[in-house]
């Protein structure tokens, strides 16, 4: 017979608590830009940031767009992720605690489309991204 769980395992990973803490911090940081975009007089959109947590294909949002002119949201996307970590056997036990030093990635996507330009060429879609 398999042994069962008696305990609602409801603890979350302290790495990520720090992933979504740094998700946090983003988004903090895109309203007050924001806020200081406004009293400037400077387009406050130019300074949203659209955040996520942990995300395998962010970039989604603009590929599966269902108007063929691109996405009706097109600020940039930051996707935060835990990219892995080197565990301390050491100092971890496989039930309580696992001392780990991790790295996070934080992903960036700009949106762009490629355009001619009044002389014949194109205005590349990926410098528009950036």
């Amino acid at each position: 017979m398999t042994a069962l769980i008696e305990e609602l395992i409801d603890a979350t990973d302290t790495s990520a608590l720090i992933r979504d803490q740094i998700g946090a911090i983003l988004l903090v940081e895109s309203a007050r830009q924001q806020e200081l975009a406004a009293i400037a007089n400077v387009d406050p959109a130019r300074y949203k940031l659209r955040v996520f947590t942990e995300r395998s294909n962010p970039w989604a949002e603009f590929q599966d767009a269902p108007d063929p002119h691109g996405p009706t949201d097109t600020s940039p996307i930051i996707n935060v992720a835990l990219s892995g970590g080197d565990y301390d056997r050491g100092k971890s036990n496989f039930i309580d605690r696992q001392f780990t030093s991790g790295a996070y990635q934080i992903d960036c996507y700009g949106y762009g489309v490629s355009t001619g330009d009044a002389d014949g060429g194109h205005d590349p879609g990926d410098a528009r991204a950036a």
